[in-house]
């Protein structure tokens, strides 16, 4: 959404389903839902954006490399980006 005076924010769920990593689906790992947001500022030409991941920092895992292994997804984070918006 967007206002007046150059402001905006963004959000979002991402929802991660259960899955089974081992190839004879003797385990399986969790579901999860990650929320997300944005803060943004415009100005002419240039805007400003702050992103935020995972707000509510859960804990989940996601499929790894190979059929036995997972790896802990990202806890909260923020990043930033400044730049032209053309």
């Amino acid at each position: 959404k967007r206002f007046r005076g150059g402001w905006g924010i963004a959000g979002g769920a991402r929802y991660i389903g259960s899955q089974f990593i081992a190839s004879d689906n003797a385990f399986a790992i969790g579901p999860a839902l990650v929320l997300d947001g944005s803060v943004s500022y415009r100005r002419n030409d240039w805007r400003v954006n702050l992103n935020l991941k995972n707000l509510t920092d859960e804990k989940y895992e996601l499929r790894g490399f190979g059929s036995d292994s997972v790896i802990p997804a990202a806890p909260f984070a923020v990043y930033a980006m400044f730049g032209l918006d053309l």
